[in-house]
């Protein structure tokens, strides 16, 4: 007997869910199965104009950075940027804790068209270092792909502190 009642139970459900698939569309419309001979709007050729595509401006990408540490200097805490295309040239002069350091890049970033240089310092080598303050040039060099930023913001993290030194718009 449960044979019987397994097989019908079954086959109602196998006969519900062939038929789900033929229900699914959103039931009958009392019409015929066949849309050939309707017209709807969206059987319509439309034309619509057609927006000319602009070119927009991409935004600027660093290619490359370098940067080449140029002795010492004496007024440390300052900076000066220069556009010259493909390249934003930073010059500057940063302070280090003792002899050992030097400039390096620490950063050099895009973010809504401007950028912005991180300058810092390394301790180079193995050998003694003097104890005392230094003050040190460099030249960073930021290439890049397509435009140049509008705005360049150099910051120096010198002695445990990011200070903005300079920003300069193009």
């Amino acid at each position: 007997m449960n044979r019987r009642a397994f097989l019908t139970t079954a086959v109602a459900t196998l006969s519900v869910s062939a038929s789900a698939g033929c229900l699914a569309g959103g039931g009958d419309t009392g019409g015929s199965d066949s849309d050939e001979n309707e017209s709807t709007a969206s059987d319509e050729p439309t034309t619509s104009p057609t927006a000319t595509p602009t070119a927009t401006p991409s935004a600027p990408s660093v290619a490359s950075t370098t940067l080449e540490a140029m002795g010492d200097c004496s007024d440390s805490g300052t900076a000066s940027v220069a556009f010259e295309s493909p390249d934003v040239v930073v010059t500057g002069c940063i302070q280090g804790p003792n002899g050992c350091h030097q400039p390096v890049l620490q950063d050099a970033t895009v973010e809504d068209g401007a950028l912005r240089v991180v300058v810092t310092t390394e301790a180079e080598g193995d050998g003694a270092c003097t104890q005392a303050l230094v003050q040190r040039k460099y030249e960073a060099t930021i290439s890049f792909d397509d435009s140049l930023p509008s705005t360049v913001e150099v910051v120096h993290d010198s002695m445990g502190e990011q200070t903005t030194v300079t920003t300069a718009d193009q």
